[in-house]
């Protein structure tokens, strides 16, 4: 049986996004130029999605690069907010921290391909659909697990609270700032 501690689940994403990214460096050290059919349905076909992510390709919307970093940094932020919230106030949360754990890796490798590729370089092939890479299995699994986990926990998530989730990060800002002045002073009394 699995238990997720802190230290397991930075292990868990970590691993995600090293999967990744060195899938990502073979594909394109190795098998750049070419095509190999799995099934009728499914090749690997190596592309570079300039477009940034998926709502650009589809939608044909020209966000910038660095909209895109700001609007992915935003939505990791809040991520590891309510993350840390709900941890923090409840147990037993295999399932949501798995999903929040390979959301928090999909977000972090879209950021690396930003970064690293300037853009995304794709090679799973769904034919006649789409071009997609492990971060964007990662997401479809996350978001797929969480609606079941809402599903399954409606009552847990209808009462969450806005004001509960501000006070917590006030909290544990408040928590942060302590540590920094208390070892600060530490420092500072141990050089006299």
């Amino acid at each position: 049986m699995l238990h997720f501690s802190k230290y397991k689940n930075l292990i868990l994403i970590i691993t995600f996004i090293l999967l990744d990214q060195i899938i990502k460096i073979l594909i394109n050290t190795y098998w750049i130029d070419n095509y190999y059919d799995i099934s009728n349905k499914i090749a690997i076909k190596p592309m570079l999605n300039k477009d940034y992510s998926y709502v650009n390709s589809t939608f044909g919307i020209d966000m910038s690069l660095q909209t895109h970093i700001i609007l992915i940094s935003l939505v990791l932020l809040v991520l590891i907010i309510i993350y840390k919230y709900i941890l923090a106030n409840n147990t037993n949360l295999r399932l949501l921290v798995l999903g929040l754990n390979l959301l928090i890796a999909g977000c972090i490798c879209s950021l690396s391909d930003k970064f690293l590729w300037a853009g995304s370089l794709d090679y799973i092939c769904v034919k006649g659909l789409l071009v997609l890479d492990l971060k964007d299995i990662y997401l479809i699994v996350a978001e797929i697990i969480l609606i079941i986990w809402i599903i399954i926990k409606r009552d847990l998530v209808f009462r969450l609270n806005i004001r509960d989730i501000i006070r917590f990060v006030g909290d544990e800002w408040a928590n942060y700032r302590m540590k920094n002045v208390i070892k600060h002073r530490k420092i500072k009394s141990n050089g006299k």
